[in-house]
């Protein structure tokens, strides 16, 4: 099989491409705007796992723009034009906005400028999709961390216990998400490359919760002072958990990566 891998040196895409056994076409950010009807050549599944996080809206629309929507039309006008069967557009649970259950099923009012575009990006690979004959799935994904992660809660807590800076934690801690490893996530997209599922939208999460506070009191097991101010603050979404039931129905069952486990092995190496 061969894959195109779309955000191919991003934290996702570098893990997809260090897990799978299959030949991989590699698009990174600097390729997007040369890829051609060409370089789809002998693809059978496109992975757009592109996304600009680092970028502010407020600051540079065009930019984001540009990594969001037209990307996704870009690509898929490609697709079309040279007949490739099939894509994997890899979301965000930020569509679902602030529903106090994360399920498929549930109607998306995202609440940010990043989950209006994704669920733009979504409608764009549906509608696209259906009417060229290309077979797509959605996958949302919830709170990654992990491999190059920088931008997460649990990298910024990290940075601050290893460079001894102070943290803010707003909703005084009691904030809830559903923190997946991006190793588990590839290896969940690469099953599904081969499983094809029955589902056209599947959440990516491990559908169970922890604390922003519970995050801070396992730091504090290594780095006893660092120092993290909590305020009251509200959170917008103050739990946002994965409904998994179709994701469970479609994937051999493993043992997530937990995100506590992870945050107290990083923080006990020598580079702390």
């Amino acid at each position: 099989m061969k894959l195109m891998v779309i955000g191919a040196y991003g934290n996702l895409g570098s893990e997809l491409r260090r897990q799978t056994s299959d030949a991989v076409v590699a698009v990174g950010r600097d390729e997007w705007d040369g890829l051609t009807a060409r370089d789809l050549s002998g693809v059978d599944v496109v992975i757009h796992a592109a996304a600009d996080i680092r970028t502010p809206v407020s600051e540079h629309p065009t930019a984001v723009i540009s990594s969001g929507p037209t990307l996704t039309a870009r690509l898929l006008e490609l697709m079309g034009k040279h007949g490739t069967p099939r894509l994997i557009y890899v979301s965000s649970c930020s569509v679902y906005g602030n529903a106090s259950t994360a399920e498929v099923v549930t109607p998306c009012c995202p609440i940010t400028i990043n989950g209006q575009l994704n669920l733009l990006n979504e409608r764009l690979v549906e509608a696209y999709c259906e009417r060229n004959g290309i077979e797509w799935e959605v996958y949302r994904l919830f709170n990654t961390f992990g491999g190059m992660d920088r931008f997460s809660i649990v990298a910024r807590i990290i940075a601050a216990a290893q460079e001894g800076k102070s943290l803010t934690i707003h909703n005084y801690g009691h904030s809830q998400r559903d923190f997946i490893h991006v190793a588990d996530i590839a290896s969940i997209l690469l099953e599904m490359v081969v499983q094809r599922p029955p589902y056209r939208h599947i959440n990516i999460g491990t559908g169970r919760g922890t604390s922003t506070g519970d995050l801070i009191a396992t730091a504090r097991e290594c780095h006893p002072n660092l120092a993290v101010h909590f305020d009251a603050t509200p959170d917008p979404v103050a739990v946002s958990v994965a409904d998994t039931w179709r994701l469970l129905t479609c994937t051999r069952q493993r043992r997530f990566i937990h995100v506590l486990d992870s945050l107290r092995e990083a923080l006990r190496s020598p580079a702390s």
